[in-house]
């Protein structure tokens, strides 16, 4: 019976908030806009590259949406991961849950080069089984496609679905999947303990784990 754990990553495994950060507010800069703080830029984040541009313009820019977005797309592919780190625990959650024949894959509303960079760059291409990043021929999530094509790729019976935000919660209730949420990212533990347990540590995740895992999901075509 194969087991298969989705993680997010941005806010999840990976804080690259900084990188975020700096792309948004380079294209601000380029058009003589108002910038962003950190704190602020966290909150416009988990709905993609689109939806994160639109809610950094302000009112009345955004009929150059498509430019900017354009603009901070390409400074992702070349900053991808000027600032990133991973999480504390990350590899050794990964590698503890490989250990245990746990397929490991990742599912991001990152632009999917920009998500394979980032990973490549520190090391978790390594660690995971399949790697998967928004692309304009598939809905992100919460759309369950992505979960759904990893969960056919790997004919996995057991499902379950890490993450740090609403979207990553709202996939795996689409998907039929479990929900495991971390704290330290983009939504309140108040509000993903709706969906599942949450940790405060990845040291948590293979515990929580080990020989719990949800009955087989239903695949929805």
């Amino acid at each position: 019976m194969t087991n298969l754990v989705i993680f997010d990553m941005d806010g999840t495994l990976v804080d690259a908030f900084r990188d975020i950060q700096a792309a948004v507010n380079a294209m601000l800069a380029a058009r003589n806009l108002p910038t962003h703080d950190l704190a602020t830029i966290r909150g416009f984040v988990g709905n993609g590259v689109v939806r994160l541009v639109e809610r950094s313009l302000p009112p009345g820019e955004h009929d150059q949406l498509d430019e900017a977005v354009a603009f901070v797309r390409r400074y992702y592919e070349e900053h991808p991961a000027d600032h990133a780190v991973l999480y504390p625990g990350a590899e050794d959650c990964l590698a503890e849950l490989r250990a245990a024949g746990c397929k490991l894959a990742i599912l991001s509303n990152k632009p999917h080069e920009v998500t394979l960079m980032v990973a490549r760059r520190l090391r978790l291409d390594t660690m995971m089984d399949a790697i998967v990043g928004e692309r304009r021929d598939r809905p992100m999530k919460p759309d369950p496609a992505g979960v759904h094509e990893l969960q056919r790729q790997f004919a996995a019976q057991r499902l379950t679905v890490v993450g740090d935000g609403m979207p990553d919660a709202q996939v795996a209730q689409n998907a039929g999947a479990a929900f495991i949420g971390v704290d330290w990212g983009i939504s309140s533990r108040e509000d993903l303990e709706v969906f599942g347990p949450v940790v405060s540590s990845l040291a948590e995740i293979p515990g929580l784990l080990m020989g719990k895992f949800p009955p087989p999901p239903t695949i929805r075509q």
